[in-house]
């Protein structure tokens, strides 16, 4: 029974490899945009959850821009000049940073907890989510009393508020690096979303209780779960403490909070150029952070090229292997084909991790082993003028194992919905 396992385990590895390097291998040229999507999975996924955030943030702003620009006042006067900048603090701290501290809270209650909780088929579940500058908290509701439920599963869900504000502020940066230009109306949602976990951690002390907290939460089922050797370590909330400081180390965070202040808030602008390093026609920015994993905790070392034509990254995910080994990266490339009537991105991930316990209504037994996922997304143009609308599909096959933003087991997701390009 396992050898069949892990022999299915490797033709999936082998598949999605396949798939990725023939994309890959298929290049057009193309514009630099940034795509808005309004999309829905099944499974109701943080990844879509992201997505229909930012996008409805997006429209969020025409709309605001419509009726409250960003300029009231002329500003051949030092009067006029002073107005408008009372007026963009007032309007940023009355109605902008409440609405994306509620949109962020919204996406680390229902689609951070919330999607790991339907994920393992819990139903009922309510959310509480407090506005302005309010918490939140997510009520599980009723389990399935079919299947059984492992403490790596309740990992799952204690990390998957902080994972999902992960994938919100990621999915905020891929669309900056794809443009090139930093949306001040985002910088903010980027920020807070960045920091959310390494913040989360900080402020968490040992007298807090583990049924509401996140953090200890972690703490408690890591240190109680998988498989694990006899003479283990304990990891204290230090541990976590130390590593968290890698994140507020991040320049495009305090670069988005300070064109925020001087673009926006300032001069009155809604985007500046998003500072890369040159390297002869290309452009090159490298990142690091941590992650939370139902293993533990990753470092991720990222790098981004960006040509005129397309989006690169090559990550590196390094664990902290407590208790297994694990690892893995990442390879992505958006615009592979572009042409008159439909654009494709790609995207690869091979990782390693360590043998763990699933539920279900059998207990799967997951060894340590090869993992990987492809993803394809596929934009087919719905009229040949020129129209910000398109129709929009993205096809994701995994083996089990721990994705960022993706269910755990294995087997395809499927995404679709219309895509809105921003082209300003």
């Amino acid at each position: 029974m396992k050898k069949n396992h892990i022999l299915e385990e490797q033709a999936m590895l082998k598949q999605n490899t396949l798939l990725f390097l023939f994309l890959f291998a298929f290049s057009f040229s193309s514009k630099s945009q940034a795509p808005y999507h309004l999309i829905y999975d099944k499974n109701q996924t943080s990844l879509m959850g992201a997505e229909i955030i930012i996008t409805g943030n997006f429209l969020f702003y025409n709309f605001e821009e419509k009726y409250l620009p960003p300029q009231l006042f002329k500003e051949k006067k030092w009067t006029g000049k002073a107005l408008n900048i009372t007026y963009r603090l007032s309007k940023s701290m009355l109605l902008d940073l409440p609405w994306h501290q509620f949109i962020r809270v919204f996406q680390h209650e229902v689609f951070g907890h919330g999607a790991r909780a339907r994920e393992q088929e819990y139903t009922e579940t309510r959310y509480s989510v407090r506005f302005p500058y309010g918490g939140g908290l997510t009520y599980y509701g009723s389990r399935n009393r079919n299947r059984f439920y492992t403490s790596s599963e309740r990992l799952l869900r204690a990390i998957g508020g902080v994972e999902s504000t992960m994938v919100l502020s990621n999915s905020i940066r891929n669309k900056w690096l794809r443009s090139g230009k930093l949306q001040l109306s985002e910088a903010f949602l980027y920020g807070s979303s960045f920091i959310n976990g390494a913040r989360y951690i900080r402020n968490t002390s040992e007298d807090e209780s583990s049924f509401v907290n996140d953090i200890h939460n972690f703490q408690f089922h890591i240190n109680e779960t998988l498989i694990l050797p006899a003479n283990r370590p304990y990891v204290d909330l230090n541990y976590f403490k130390k590593r968290a400081i890698l994140n507020y180390l991040n320049p495009l965070r305090y670069f988005a909070y300070y064109a925020l202040i001087r673009g926006y808030i300032w001069e009155g602008k809604s985007e500046v150029e998003l500072p890369m390093i040159p390297i002869g026609n290309m452009k090159y920015l490298p990142m690091f952070r941590m992650g939370l994993s139902p293993f533990g905790t990753e470092i991720f070392i990222e790098n981004f090229l960006k040509t005129e034509n397309s989006l690169n990254e090559v990550y590196v995910r390094l664990g902290d292997n407590l208790y297994g080994e694990h690892w893995g990266f990442g390879l992505s490339k958006s615009n592979i084909i572009d042409n008159n009537w439909m654009s494709l991105d790609a995207q690869f991930h091979l990782w390693k991790q360590p043998e763990t316990l699933i539920g279900g209504e059998d207990l799967i037994f997951k060894s340590e082993a090869i993992g990987a996922a492809a993803k394809v997304a596929l934009s087919i143009k719905l009229f040949k003028e020129t129209n910000p609308s398109n129709f929009y599909m993205n096809f994701t096959h995994k083996s089990r194992g721990f994705l960022e933003g993706e269910l755990f087991d294995k087997g395809w997701n499927i995404r679709a919905g219309v895509t809105i390009i921003r082209t300003d």
